[in-house]
Order: structure tokens, then C-alpha cells, then sequence
């Protein structure tokens, strides 16, 4: 008989291993439905939730998916003696229990996604649920157990698990309760009716480089199953698995990087050519004066002093019919250079009877605008090491903003100009300092 209720409930609890619900399906019961297969939906519908959570809720609501799983090993044991019975069976009172945790289930279908509020506000619905259940029933209750997050492995050689409850151990049987993690077996350390803990080694929980994952130690408890008048003069102790979750936190955090976005002002160049100015002098020896010609730069644009010249296309002379270039004593300047105009002037000269010039000048120089524009840079990704303080500049007249990405999926984007706390990881900016703190998690205790 006791391996046999062992046995049917490991077998309910192995369907929900390897047959989570599909995504967004709703849990349904039947009239038809027998209490074991009952028990083996919620166990499907629960690992299709921790199935499809994404990256922040499957961290964040962590504890939610341990009471629900607390729950439902609640009701296995219940009803580990009418798991034949089918849902139609069943009295108000006893489906309540069922459709309670069916509804919480469904409900949890949105939060997955990214309702985190509203996931948090189903954990207190189930802390209602499993106390109600504890007030009808004489068999073993688990209302919580603890650690939530098993700790990385070099933060301590053993890990303390509690649970607690009702009626979880008598002290008159003769087994006390074992908590079973992977293939070993581990004998209470503590126990009382409300109470019992376990010392587990580390080594013997696995644990992932990078991934949080979720594991699932096997508690077996022993109930008084005597009646009042027999159990006077002797008790029978029959035992009863429950399953508890928890979340394994992986040897590495994760990384982060940061974004720096800066406003810089980017000079957009062009040349300017003015129209060429041609001036000629008579061949009496006289002199010839262009009147002065002023340019401005194209729209938006300003001149940059620095550049701007009057520039030779032509100086050209003769002397008695023959070309002389060193008989034109014009000139090509620039008379005005300001950032908003320029002015020329050009002129040819002979300085002799026998002598003519031609001159062609124009003027040239760089017309720019100045354009604000961002400049975005993103540094290398840096790890992130349990307990290990890390810290980059801030940047004056900068945006930067902060990308973690924690346990290899759960991403977070913060403002370098706020303070935030993050599952396992505080960040927090030293205005005095001008540095920006990232501080991984050090302590660790049960919670």
C-alpha cells in the first residue's frame, strides 16, 4: 500500500515532467475526470507556465510557481487515497480546492508575459488557497519552504532548506522525513509538526555555468493513518510525497554594457567659387578698376575666414604687340572677409603707352554649417561575477544608459542617471564620484 501511493504519485508527477499544456491553452476540468488525471493536468498546465514564462517573469515569480507547486502536491496527498474518484464524485468542498488553483492557473497565462503585478497578486491568492486547505485536512500540509533561490555554489558549501506546514512530523513514528536531490537521500536535521530542515551539500545540487534553472527535490513526510481508538495503542505511518521547486542560481550573473549617446557638432564643408571678374587695361599706359564685388555664402552657411583668397586666372601683358606677362602691374585682393560676405577687387595696370593687361580673378574659400547630431558608442560587454563590485566613468553632457543581461536571458535596460535594484544586482550612481556602481548580490541567507 505505501509503495503503491508512492509509486501513483510519482507517476502523476513524472506526466507533468514530460507533458506541459500547450501555450495559451485554458485548464479545463471534466465531470469525467478522474482525481489522478485532475492532478496530472494542474502539474502539466504548471510546467507549461514555467515552460513559456519569459526571461524576468520565469526570475521574478519564482516563489509563485513554488506555491503553486506546493499546492498541488497538497492535493495529490489529500486525495491519495480516492485518486479513482472522478471530478462529478467529488463534494463542493473538494472541488473547490481543485477549481481554485485551476482558476489561479489560468490566470497565470497573462502574467507570464509580462504582467508582473498581477503575478504577484496570484502568489497572495495562493497563500489563501493552500491555508484553506490546511484548515479542512488531518494529513500533512507544506504551506512554504525555503531557499526560493538556491545560492551560487561558491557562495557556501551547504544549503539550508525549510518547510513548513502542518502536521509534517509526529514524533512518535519511526521515519523521520527524507528530502530526496537527485539520487541521494537526505534525513531531516530538524522537525517538528510545523517545521523541518535539511543541511543539503552543494556538490549534490547541479548547477548551470550561465542559465537559472529550476529543480525539483522529492519531500516524503509520514502520516498517522490510525483511527482514534487503534492509534492509542499503536500508529501506522504511511508515507506521502510532496514535490518542491527550486530556482538554481548559475555560477556566472551575467554581463553588461553601457551605451553612451553624446550631441557633437559635425562641420559640413563645401567650396565656394566666385564668378570670374575679368578687368582689361587700354594700351595708352592707363589703369583699369572693376568696381569691388561682395559674396555672400549659400543659405546656412558661413565663410571661413581663414580660408578665403582672391585667386589668379589670368595675368596677362604686353609689351609693343608682345606678350609680356611682368608689363600687367594689376592686382587681385580680397578688400573685406567677414563670416556672412567677402569682397574682391581687381584691377589691371600698364604704367606705359606701349604697353596693355587683362586680368581674371575670382575669389575662393570653404562655406560650412555647423549640424548637432548624436554620437552613439557602445563598450565592450564586461562580466558580471557574484559578489564582485564593478564600475564605469559617467560621461558629463552624455546619455548612457545601462543594458544587463542577467543569467543569459533576462534583459534590463537603466538610465545611468538612476538607481535601481535588480534581481541579485544593485546599481547606483556616486554623482560626486562621476562613477557608476554595479554590486552583485554578497549575502545569502533562506527567504
Amino acid at each position: 500500500m505505501m509503495r503503491s501511493r508512492i509509486s501513483v504519485l510519482a507517476l502523476i508527477f513524472f506526466t507533468y515532467l514530460s507533458t506541459p499544456l500547450n501555450a495559451g491553452m485554458p485548464l479545463i476540468f471534466d465531470d469525467g475526470d478522474k482525481v489522478k488525471e485532475i492532478i496530472a493536468k494542474l502539474q502539466a498546465a504548471m510546467g507549461g507556465l514555467i515552460e513559456q514564462a519569459g526571461g524576468e517573469a520565469r526570475l521574478t515569480m519564482t516563489h509563485g510557481y513554488q506555491l503553486s507547486q506546493a499546492m498541488i502536491s497538497n492535493l495529490a496527498a489529500q486525495y491519495s487515497d480516492s485518486l479513482d474518484l472522478t471530478f462529478r464524485q467529488l463534494d463542493s468542498q473538494q472541488k473547490k480546492g481543485f477549481d481554485d488553483l485551476r482558476v489561479l492557473i489560468n490566470q497565470n497565462q497573462r502574467w507570464i508575459h509580462g504582467d508582473i503585478q498581477e503575478g504577484l497578486r496570484t502568489v497572495q491568492d495562493l497563500n489563501v488557497v493552500i491555508n484553506n486547505l490546511a484548515i479542512s485536512s488531518s494529513r500533512p500540509i507544506v504551506t512554504r519552504f525555503s531557499p526560493t533561490y538556491i545560492s551560487p555554489a561558491n557562495a557556501s558549501d551547504s544549503v539550508l532548506v525549510e518547510v513548513s506546514g502542518f502536521h509534517l512530523y509526529d514524533a512518535a513514528s519511526p521515519s523521520r522525513p527524507s528530502l530526496r536531490v537527485e539520487k541521494k537521500e537526505y534525513t531531516a536535521d530538524g522537525a517538528t509538526d510545523n517545521v523541518i530542515s535539511f543541511v543539503i551539500p552543494r556538490e549534490s545540487i547541479p548547477v548551470s555555468s550561465h542559465q537559472l534553472q529550476h529543480v525539483t527535490f522529492d519531500l516524503t513526510l509520514y502520516q498517522n493513518t490510525s483511527n482514534w481508538v487503534v492509534s492509542y495503542f499503536h500508529k501506522e505511518y504511511e508515507p506521502t510525497q510532496y514535490s518542491l521547486m527550486f530556482a538554481v542560481l548559475p555560477e556566472n550573473l551575467g554581463s553588461y554594457s553601457v551605451a553612451t549617446k553624446t550631441m557633437v557638432d559635425r562641420r559640413e564643408e563645401v567650396d565656394f567659387n566666385s564668378p570670374k571678374i575679368t578687368v582689361n587695361a587700354p594700351s595708352d599706359g592707363g589703369h583699369s578698376n572693376e568696381p569691388s564685388h561682395t559674396y555672400v555664402p549659400n543659405d546656412g552657411y558661413v565663410f571661413d575666414v581663414n580660408s578665403v583668397s582672391a585667386v589668379y586666372d589670368e595675368k596677362l601683358g604686353w609689351y609693343k604687340g608682345q606678350k609680356d606677362n611682368r608689363y600687367n602691374h594689376g592686382q587681385c585682393v580680397m578688400t573685406n572677409i567677414l563670416p556672412t560676405s567677402v569682397t574682391i577687387q581687381v584691377s589691371a595696370d600698364t604704367r606705359a603707352k606701349e604697353d596693355a593687361a587683362r586680368t581674371v580673378c575670382h575669389a575662393f574659400g570653404k562655406q560650412y554649417k555647423v549640424k548637432t547630431e548624436p554620437l552613439s558608442e557602445t563598450s565592450s560587454t564586461e562580466p558580471l561575477i557574484w559578489g564582485a563590485e564593478t564600475h564605469f566613468d559617467v560621461h558629463e553632457n552624455a546619455s548612457q544608459v545601462i543594458n544587463v543581461n542577467l543569467f543569459g536571458n533576462v534583459k534590463y535596460e537603466v538610465s545611468a542617471s538612476e538607481a535601481r535594484d535588480l534581481p541579485f544586482l544593485r546599481l547606483e550612481p556616486s554623482t560626486r564620484d562621476k562613477i557608476y556602481f554595479l554590486r552583485p548580490q554578497r549575502e545569502w541567507e533562506p527567504k
